[in-house]
């Protein structure tokens, strides 16, 4: 794994559009008839009871807090920040079972994630 496919496979595909995917499914979902509503069932009535439109702009402010908390994930494993400040350095290696494949996939030497993710992080309709 390289960082490009650690980018659109793992971080896109397995966590970003997950994400999306999972918290639309829980707002969309039926309500229980408990008596005392959790906070995430009280966000489901809420949602559930606006039109298309308002649906769509919370839609896509859940889009907005993916995005921003997986890049500044990012800027964190690419040393971007604090990390820098105190002298030192973060790695992140893909290494195969076997050991046979071992690959730098965070800075210090290479392209910085959270620049791979700017590149590739465009939402697709379906998603």
């Amino acid at each position: 794994m390289n960082q490009q496919q650690f980018v659109r496979d793992v971080i896109l595909g397995e966590i970003r559009d997950c994400a999306y995917v999972s918290t639309l499914g829980e707002l969309s979902s039926e309500l229980s008839n408990e008596e005392e509503p959790s906070r995430v069932e009280m966000a489901m009535g809420w949602f559930q009871l606006l039109n298309e439109q308002d649906k769509a702009r919370v839609l896509t402010l859940l889009r907005l807090a993916i995005d921003n908390t997986i890049f500044r994930v990012l800027v964190n494993l690419d040393g971007d920040n604090a990390i820098d400040d105190v002298g030192g350095y973060l790695e992140l290696h893909f290494r195969s079972a076997d050991g046979s494949v071992d690959n730098l996939l965070a800075p210090p030497k290479l392209e910085a994630l959270h620049e791979l993710y700017g590149e590739y992080s465009a939402w697709v309709e379906s998603a």
